[in-house]
């Protein structure tokens, strides 16, 4: 983000640094007050579902409004608000719950490293896009995959809330005899 706030936005340095601190210390709250509060209490498709359309409605505004401060700070917080109750806490709990103890550790370092290694190649190729194509372009690519991430998560996710591990394990793996 500090490239497209610098590049895209017209930010020095210093400035897109320190959105991206506000943004951060948004996901720590959003993750604390919302999704470690709620999540185990409220329907987590509802939650997911409401994180994603917020990532969504974040990328809109940054890819088809024109840039200015007022723009950047309504995705610092959306977005902020997204990611503290978004994939990477339900990600990180999917793996905890959905996979055989035996499995788990594994089943984490994989997604993990899978997300992260997306996630380092999309940042090479990101700003190619932008510069051939334009930053409404580069945003289009992301918001596709924010709604492609909604439906997944939204439709296949299980319904564990509430349940404790060994109930999930039994119902997914049976129990040993």
């Amino acid at each position: 983000m500090p490239y497209v706030y610098e590049n895209v936005g017209g930010l020095t340095n210093q400035q897109a640094n320190i959105l991206q601190a506000i943004m951060w210390f948004i996901i720590m709250l959003s993750f604390y007050f919302i999704f470690a509060r709620l999540g185990d209490k409220v329907n987590r498709r509802k939650l997911y579902g409401t994180g994603g359309l917020i990532g969504i409605a974040a990328w809109i505004i940054l890819a088809y409004l024109e840039i200015n401060w007022f723009v950047l700070a309504s995705f610092v917080i959306l977005w902020g608000i997204h990611e503290g109750i978004g994939g990477q806490g339900f990600y990180a709990l999917w793996a905890t719950e959905l996979f055989a103890p035996k499995y788990r550790g594994a089943s984490q370092g994989f997604m993990f490293f899978l997300v992260r290694a997306l996630t380092g190649l999309w940042s090479l190729v990101y700003p190619v896009i932008i510069e051939n194509w334009g930053f409404t372009v580069a945003g289009t690519f992301l918001i596709i995959s924010l709604i492609i991430y909604l439906i997944i998560g939204v439709i296949w996710t299980p319904d564990t809330r509430g349940k404790p591990l060994e109930e999930i394990t039994a119902e997914r793996y049976g129990t040993k005899k």
